[in-house]
């Protein structure tokens, strides 16, 4: 089995963050170029803000952010489970976290690219999907959109991974079972999911 995972739309959990204009530019614009999508190579280093300015009132900060630079920045814990399970095998750049306070974060936090972006990975003749989710037309990659959906994963082609994404749902995130478990267990804050069946 597998897992949809999204980062959670709980307010206590939406810690809001921006970065200097020249990087939200500079970064906006290299990720909107086609020539760059589903390469499964890493980004270079320099369109990657060096620092998160926090916007919101957050005191505790959870371990998935939004950047507003187009980029995920996740926690040092996140990052080692995940390298324990795939080491070496996506993009971590470190990114100084100012609180609204002006200090620097006491959490380490990582901007994030994945780096196993599948080609049919997504069972279309076994999965059910609703009418605005079927590849090729206008769909929300809100994970509310697929909660009538019974999408379905292709085994062969996953084939052992621990967190993919999928070309045709290029925003959503994918986990294995191995993966959410240990999110879970270790308590990270805060994503939601939904279960999905491997053929």
């Amino acid at each position: 089995m597998a897992w949809i995972a999204q980062t959670t739309a709980i307010p206590l959990y939406m810690a809001a963050f921006e970065v200097e204009e020249e990087y939200k530019q500079s970064a906006f614009l290299y990720r909107r170029n086609p020539d760059h999508w589903f390469k499964n190579k890493p980004y270079p280093i320099e369109i990657f803000p060096p620092k998160m300015l926090q916007i919101s009132r957050h005191k505790v900060l959870p371990d998935f952010l939004e950047s507003g630079a187009l980029h995920v920045a996740v926690s040092q814990t996140f990052k080692d489970i995940l390298e324990s399970l795939e080491p070496g095998l996506h993009q971590f750049q470190p990114v100084e976290v100012i609180t609204r306070s002006g200090a620097v974060s006491e959490m380490q936090f990582y901007y994030f690219r994945n780096l196993q972006c599948l080609d049919g990975c997504v069972d279309y003749e076994q999965s059910i999907l609703s009418e605005d989710s079927i590849p090729g037309r206008r769909f929300s990659s809100r994970l509310a959109s697929f909660m009538d959906d019974e999408l379905v994963m292709k085994k062969d082609v996953i084939n052992g991974r621990h967190f993919w994404m999928d070309k045709q749902r290029s925003s959503l995130w994918f986990f294995s079972e191995d993966l959410q478990a240990e999110v879970e267990r270790q308590k990270l804050k805060k994503l939601r999911y939904i279960h999905i069946r491997e053929v």
